[in-house]
């Protein structure tokens, strides 16, 4: 099947590298706009070819990058973070638990606490300072 791009509304630069450029685009086997970030390098041929027309500006300019703001790059890593910690202390609190260090344990309880809270303090998903990892001795 061949796919054809038919057009596309509001390209706009992903990067100030110039790699990516995200659209809406309509293509030929969809009935729909969806969508759409193509790259020079793209896997699939309609990617390469989206990339090069619109990068040469058949379908208008493209707008330019904008970087995330710091509360956006907040939003979309924090709480990951946040869920990746809070499994790290929970293993790390039943291991020394097991291990029979309730010192090291309690450690990692309190770090676990502390993890937690982060999504109810103020300013969330901005965090200022992450609490301190706790160290295994």
């Amino acid at each position: 099947m061949t796919i054809e791009l038919e057009y596309v509304i509001n390209p706009a630069w992903c990067n100030d590298a110039h790699t990516a450029i995200t659209m809406s685009a309509k293509f030929s086997h969809q009935d729909v706009v969806v969508p759409f970030t193509a790259t020079s390098d793209d896997i699939e041929a309609h990617g390469r070819i989206t990339f090069a027309r619109v990068a040469a500006g058949e379908f208008g300019n493209i707008a330019p990058y904008v970087p995330p703001t710091p509360l956006e790059v907040a939003s979309r890593d924090n709480p990951i973070k946040r869920q990746r910690e809070l499994a790290h202390a929970s293993a790390n609190a039943q291991h020394w638990d097991m291990m029979g260090d309730t010192t090291q344990a309690t450690a990692w309880r309190s770090y676990y606490q502390q993890i937690y809270a982060l999504e109810q303090a103020p300013g969330w998903p901005l965090v200022e300072q992450w609490p301190s990892v706790p160290t295994n001795t």
